[in-house]
């Protein structure tokens, strides 16, 4: 249960230097590296009820062991529900992985509660855009009684003009040449 809780392992002392201790000092020693390294584990209680020595239900502390209320216990003995193994024990058919809530969550091409179904790449990037298509029956009948508009405009402006013009030329005393 030591590994469920803070581990001291330099600078041990028998009194936490700030807070108080709740409970014993429990020794234990494992080995790593090619060593042998001593600890001290214990619950130290802050003024505000904070434990500095808290370690999250759930933190692995061994093999196939994890943390729940401060105690190191097998996994298998906690009764939890899992994902589902394949026929060779792979946890979700080695196509995924197993969420805190005992489900498969599958790799971008599988599918399935336990992620054995081959599921067809889908496409995550929209087609590229084209450009604009060609113009439409719409757009071209709008464009052409437009135009014709415009051009009637330009030859019925211009002929008016022109025709002012004649007349003005007609009447204009400086313009008639000698009688």
């Amino acid at each position: 249960d030591v590994f469920c809780g803070f581990l001291l392992c330099t600078n041990l002392t028998r009194a936490p230097r700030i807070g108080q201790l709740q409970g014993e000092i429990i020794p234990t020693s494992f080995y790593h590296q090619g060593r042998v390294i001593d600890c001290s584990g214990a619950h130290v209680v802050l003024d505000d009820d904070t434990d500095v020595g808290y370690v999250e239900d759930g933190t692995p502390c061994g093999p196939s062991m994890m943390c729940l209320d401060r105690k190191c216990l097998q996994i298998q003995a906690l009764n939890m529900s899992s994902c589902p193994l394949d026929s060779k024990g792979k946890v979700c058919s080695g196509h995924g992985v197993c969420s805190n809530e005992a489900t498969c969550i599958c790799d971008f091409t599988w599918a399935g509660t336990d992620c054995s179904i081959r599921d067809p790449v889908r496409n995550l990037h929209p087609p590229k855009d084209e450009g604009p298509k060609g113009p439409s029956a719409t757009n071209l009948i709008i464009g052409s009684i437009a135009g014709a508009i415009l051009v009637a405009a330009i030859v019925l402006g211009g002929t008016g003009w022109g025709f002012k013009n004649v007349k003005k030329r007609r009447f204009d005393p400086t313009q008639q040449g000698p009688i």
